[in-house]
């Protein structure tokens, strides 16, 4: 309790001085939002650290003959497992999600970014192309494990650990195009083998796009049961819940436009202009929430020695359902299928 303490006055002061002056001396641009975001994500990590280290102190006497700090720390242990929660893991997870970004209507998009001067107009007679390659994006993550119930000399066949964790992960992903050609005849020429008469069109093709890519910072909560966690290869499966901020949503607009003569004639009409415009904007932050479900398996590296038999590998499998409240547009459904590897240090 007493590191707890000094660590909650202290801690994110120091952390949130930091970040600010990171940024001064970076010029990396960061709102005060996200700067206390991750001061509290750092302060997280760090006190499951000194907690971690606590308790492998607390495993193993010094030598001396000095067992009142040994038993002090035995009683706050004690203290902990009759509680019902006690910290006994940490992990940290690498992951990849793989999908197609979501089509809207060009009159849709411009719901989001209203001040955009290239959608601001009438696409009835516009053709469209919901065609799109699927992108990968990365996710990052940490997390806490706490024991539920669990007792010091227990033989269950299954373990149950709430974990409390945070994760980068990619946000909705949204796009939209439109196509036209318009064709303006220009002059008409007699052809030399024949003398049948060719016209000439000036044709203006334009081809507008517009996309926009976010990255979340999620606050996630779940409770997982897994098999024996005395075995060496164990699987997991649970529930959770979590909490999504958006901390860079960025719109990007294009409009490419193709000028050329059909058909074209060498050293006559042959001449192709081409142009492009670019809108980019930084559209209002998106708050979002939903569940999930981990999957997986986990694969301790050692049941031996001492520091290993603690390590454990996971492979994870993270179907998500989000909803997220996109601002213009409403309520925007999500759906992400993340697989993840992490290493954790549990005791």
């Amino acid at each position: 309790m007493q590191r707890w303490d000094l660590l909650s006055k202290l801690v994110p002061y120091r952390f949130y001085l930091f970040f600010t002056n990171f940024t001064k001396v970076t010029k990396f641009k960061i709102s005060m939002r996200e700067a206390r975001m991750f001061t509290w994500l750092a302060f997280f990590v760090l006190y499951g650290i000194l907690e971690c280290s606590a308790q492998i102190v607390s495993d193993q006497p010094n030598g001396s003959g000095d067992t009142s700090k040994l038993s002090n720390r035995v009683k706050v242990v004690q203290t902990r497992i009759k509680s019902g929660l006690q910290l006994r893991e940490i992990s940290a997870f690498w992951g990849i999600d793989i999908k197609r970004p979501e089509y809207l209507t060009p009159a849709e998009f411009f719901r989001i970014v209203p001040q955009s001067d290239l959608l601001n107009q009438n696409f009835e007679n516009f053709g469209s192309s919901d065609v799109t390659k699927f992108s990968p994006s990365t996710s990052l993550g940490v997390q806490l494990g706490f024991a539920v119930k669990r007792k010091v000399e227990d033989d269950k066949k299954f373990s149950a650990v709430f974990n409390v964790g945070f994760q980068h992960a990619s946000g909705p992903r949204l796009y939209t195009n439109a196509l036209t050609e318009i064709s303006t005849p220009v002059d008409t020429i007699i052809a030399f083998q024949t003398g049948q008469f060719v016209p000439i069109d000036s044709v203006v093709a334009q081809t507008y796009s517009a996309e926009m890519v976010s990255k979340q910072l999620r606050l996630d909560l779940s409770v997982v049961i897994s098999s024996n966690p005395q075995n060496r290869l164990a699987v997991f499966c649970g529930f959770g819940v979590l909490a999504a901020q958006s901390i860079t949503n960025v719109t990007t607009i294009k409009l490419n436009q193709f000028t050329y003569f059909n058909p074209t004639i060498p050293q006559v009409y042959e001449s192709i202009t081409a142009q492009e415009q670019i809108e980019k904007f930084r559209p209002g932050a998106i708050q979002g929430g939903g569940c999930y479900v981990p999957l997986g398996l986990r694969l301790r590296i050692s049941n031996e020695h001492p520091f290993w038999s603690k390590v454990n590998l996971k492979l994870e499998m993270r179907p998500t359902l989000l909803m997220n409240n996109i601002p213009g547009f409403g309520r925007y459904w999500q759906t992400q299928y993340i697989n993840q590897f992490g290493i954790s240090y549990a005791w």
